[in-house]
């Protein structure tokens, strides 16, 4: 159901969505790179060459306009899909999914190539000029990107996780797939990168620029500054990694956990690692899954004593179908061991044998709407009686069609076909070989079987030479030629469940 659904939800335009992801995806972006931009600009405030500071201001808008330049194109060229007329929820989708870490991409990409042609422009434009001070008026360029990648992807993820993705997600995960999404130890690692190393290295290349100028901080006091930075970035970048973990591990947990419950294991403990919302979300899953196992066994116990009562049933009617026309239950038995050897022997699995062997007892259901005068009759039926008797097939059949069990569904096939000739000349459908139903052909080899070694009201049991020659007659016109193979490789089976089900009472 699920699946159909989302096809045709797919197939279907939104252009209401179009004009507000476009927007907002355009507001994000130009945020974003408008606080590096910013940024950027008032960066000349802190000049080490004064020859440098004025190629800065005279060039600074060639290097914005290459963040921003190459940025824009990247990103329209990522949005034009969007503008298309035809495009429908699952091309709104996959680039719902990618707008964060395609910012974070496109903004690295902008500001990275901005400070290497920033180098090389200042470069040709004056040669004469120190390397060093170009590198250094130009290095701030990446704490700013940094910042403005966090920027962006902080709004991007914003939206995503407020509106777009519940909205045209529609709260299901397997919109999801084959997509790929960064984790929420990558995510930390975004966030500490833009807001926590990005500042650092920004304000340690101000203090750079500052001290190539005016000589204020000794190489003593240098050093211990940086080596200070390197300790923070370090260690802060460390501490992020382990405390990412510390949540990361835990949602793993329940995800493994929840996957499992959905698969059927309730066998689940998952650690609980704090008492904060992820160690009460442990300890949920915990009660959940202890919760679904105790009523799990309960709806098997229950599903089993359904089936139980199933069986008894099907057998009952069967029995009472059959005492109608005075015979025995134990006609019933025997035609169903009897199918049950055959199955086996024609290679169905334990499963199918075992139905057939719980259905085959109401093959002749039909027949309690059968008149006792016809059902009963001592002699040769008519052509007009024999016409009511074949309608017990049908009858049968419409008695059961109707369930969605799979034992009544099996039993209504049984009822319905057993009559049926592999040659075609049977009823009440007139089916042909293995249009027949393997259920069908079974238990009309098992069930004429025991009717012509049984007595009946009309007729006196059959002697097992005769039934013998019937079978290997009737092999390619009545019955299947393989099953009739299988009953002679099987007749010693066979004559032992005949034996051990044998009438008390004669006719």
């Amino acid at each position: 159901m699920i699946d159909a659904h989302c096809t045709t939800i797919s197939d279907k335009p939104i252009p209401e969505f179009r004009s507000r992801i476009i927007l907002l995806s355009l507001f994000s972006g130009f945020a974003a790179n408008m606080a590096g931009a910013l940024l950027a600009i008032y960066a000349s405030l802190f000049p080490a060459n004064p020859e440098v500071a004025l190629l800065l201001d005279n060039y600074q808008l060639w290097l914005l306009v290459i963040p921003f330049g190459s940025t824009a194109c990247l990103y329209m060229l990522y949005v034009a899909p969007l503008f298309r007329a035809k495009a429908t929820v699952d091309t709104y989708r996959g680039k719902i999914l990618d707008f964060p870490l395609y910012f974070v991409f496109i903004t690295i990409f902008g500001w990275l190539s901005s400070f290497f042609q920033g180098v090389i422009l200042l470069w040709i434009v004056a040669p004469h000029l120190p390397f060093r001070d170009i590198l250094l008026g130009n290095f701030g360029v990446f704490g700013i990107s940094f910042i403005s990648m966090a920027i962006g992807y902080f709004l991007f993820e914003y939206l995503n996780r407020t509106y777009w993705i519940p909205k045209i997600f529609q709260n299901r995960l397997e919109y999801y797939k084959d997509q790929f999404q960064p984790s929420i130890h990558a995510k930390f690692r975004i966030y500490h990168l833009g807001f926590s190393v990005a500042p650092i290295i920004f304000l340690g290349w101000i203090i750079a620029w500052i001290d190539s100028n005016h000589q204020i901080i000794s190489d003593a006091q240098y050093a211990y500054i940086l080596i200070f930075i390197i300790f923070i970035i370090v260690t802060g970048t460390k501490i992020t990694g382990i405390f990412s973990r510390l949540f990361q591990v835990p949602l793993l947990q329940a995800r493994a956990a929840t996957d499992r419950i959905a698969a059927g294991d309730f066998d689940v403990n998952v650690t609980v690692h704090s008492c904060d919302e992820l160690g009460v979300l442990g300890e949920r899953i915990n009660d959940m899954a202890a919760n679904l196992k105790g009523n799990a066994a309960h709806i098997q116990q229950l599903h089993q004593e359904l089936e139980q009562t199933q069986r008894e049933v099907i057998f009952t009617m069967g029995a009472i179908g059959e005492s109608r026309s005075k015979e025995t239950g134990n006609h019933v038995k025997r035609v169903a061991e009897y199918s049950c050897l055959l199955a086996k022997a024609y290679n169905l699995s334990i499963d199918q044998a075992e139905l057939l062997k719980q259905v085959s007892p109401m093959h002749d259901i039909g027949k309690v709407a059968i008149p006792d005068a016809i059902l009963n009759k001592p002699g040769r039926l008519s052509s007009e009686e024999f016409a009511v008797m074949k309608t017990h097939a049908s009858i049968g059949y419409e008695m059961l069609c109707h369930s969605s069990r799979k034992l009544l569904k099996a039993a209504a096939i049984v009822a319905h076909q057993h009559h049926e000739k592999f040659d075609g000349s049977g009823y009440p459908v007139g089916l042909v070989g293995e249009q027949i139903h393997i259920y069908g052909r079974i238990t009309a080899v098992a069930d004429v079987f025991d009717a012509l070694g049984s007595a009946r009201v009309y007729k006196p049991a059959w002697r097992d030479e005769d039934i013998y020659a019937l079978f290997r007659e009737q092999s390619g016109r009545h019955f299947d030629p393989r099953l009739i193979e299988l009953f002679f490789a099987n007749l010693d089976g066979i004559l032992t469940i005949r034996k051990k089900f044998a009438d008390i009472e004669n006719y």
